[in-house]
């Protein structure tokens, strides 16, 4: 409302809506960058990676947190770590995207890193894991954060939550966002931005989009 507002007495005042398109645009997609004082000089994804390296940063106490589940996780290393939408991210006629089915996950992951039988499954509905689970044969094994009772992601119901059940849900995101990045190879959809995160801490080239087939559209 304020920013409507501010529009309204100020024609310069550009609001998010305003700039998106330029962001995506092919022009700007295509813009090589340079930046001696951070020694940059590439594409927006190496200058977004380039950026994302210099300001990612956890505090102490996110750190500990975080850090808390490394005997875990160095265990079940190599694993191939997976993230899938559901909840009012892919809800029928409101979603941004549509559902990309777990089957082909499986097909995907079994064609691109057959060796690796060790998934971390980061996603925001539990039926998601149990699902997973049975469609892959019992030599697989499917470790999740999620919690049992989690059935999709609601933006309205978040919004409506106290701040310290924000707060945890918070956490429990860059959780999943550390150890999606410690995968050795990382399925997902580009259509997310958590996908194409994770495709800037790693790299394109272990990384498997099931939607865009690109880090951005052509």
């Amino acid at each position: 409302l304020m920013d409507s507002f501010q529009k309204k007495i100020d024609k310069s005042h550009l609001m998010a809506h305003d700039l998106w398109p330029n962001f995506i645009s092919e022009n700007f997609l295509k813009t090589n960058f340079t930046i001696p004082k951070i020694d940059l000089q590439g594409d927006i994804f190496l200058a977004k990676k380039t950026i994302l390296e210099m300001i990612y940063r956890y505090s102490a106490e996110m750190q500990d947190t975080i850090l808390s589940h490394e005997p875990e996780m160095n265990s079940f290393k190599p694993y191939i770590s997976v993230h899938v939408r559901r909840g009012d991210k892919v809800a029928p006629n409101t979603g941004e995207t549509n559902k990309t089915e777990l089957g082909d996950y499986v097909d995907r992951i079994s064609k691109n890193a057959p060796h690796l039988k060790n998934v971390f499954i980061a996603t925001d509905d539990y039926s998601v894991v149990d699902e997973f689970n049975r469609l892959v044969t019992n030599n697989w094994n499917v470790l999740s954060f999620c919690d049992i009772d989690n059935k999709g992601y609601d933006a309205r119901a978040f919004n409506k939550i106290k701040k310290n059940n924000k707060k945890q849900h918070i956490i429990g995101l860059l959780k999943d966002i550390h150890y999606l990045k410690e995968g050795e190879y990382f399925f997902g959809t580009y259509s997310s931005n958590i996908g194409r995160l994770i495709a800037l801490f790693k790299g394109r080239k272990n990384c498997f989009s099931l939607d865009i087939p690109e880090w951005f559209p052509k």
